[in-house]
């Protein structure tokens, strides 16, 4: 009695198997980049929170030494108000249209890729690959997260 993955690998090929395999690397290198981009997003904005606080500090320093607080009060807020919103910016622009496609993408590499694991083993016996392809499509593999509970990773 044959398993439905045995059934399933039945009707897969060896090309269409590095087809997917190809598709799932660059789902993975999109992620990868998007993640990336995510993270200099989050650095300009700590350095721009970082300037704005120093900013800030020196417009109110000024506005003491100067004896016109009001003046550096009022610029000390207006620059806490122009870092905010550059902020904001920055998170609902960039970095919130960023965070839905990686994890979507994430979801469908994870699917395809335990699709091939699974594959994997029929698959190489089914069409008698050779040690070495074998090995290369396990190294393949071997560069994906393992199952759902890594992809927040």
């Amino acid at each position: 009695m044959t398993s439905e993955r045995d059934s399933e690998s039945a009707l897969t090929t060896g090309e269409e198997f590095d087809e997917a395999l190809d598709r799932a690397e660059l789902l993975l290198r999109g992620i990868q980049e998007m993640r990336l981009a995510v993270a200099r997003i989050r650095l300009g904005q700590f350095s721009v929170a970082a300037g704005g606080a120093l900013a800030g500090g020196l417009l109110a320093a000024a506005g003491v030494v100067a004896d016109v607080i009001a003046v550096g009060g009022f610029l000390t807020v207006l620059t806490g108000i122009l870092v905010g919103a550059l902020l904001s910016f920055l998170r609902v622009f960039l970095v919130g249209p960023l965070l839905p496609r990686i994890r979507r993408d994430e979801r469908t590499m994870i699917e395809l890729v335990d699709t091939l694991r699974e594959l994997f083993p029929h698959l190489s016996r089914r069409e008698q690959w050779s040690d070495l392809r074998r090995y290369l499509v396990r190294t393949r593999l071997e560069q994906f997260p393992v199952g759902a509970k890594d992809v927040t990773r």
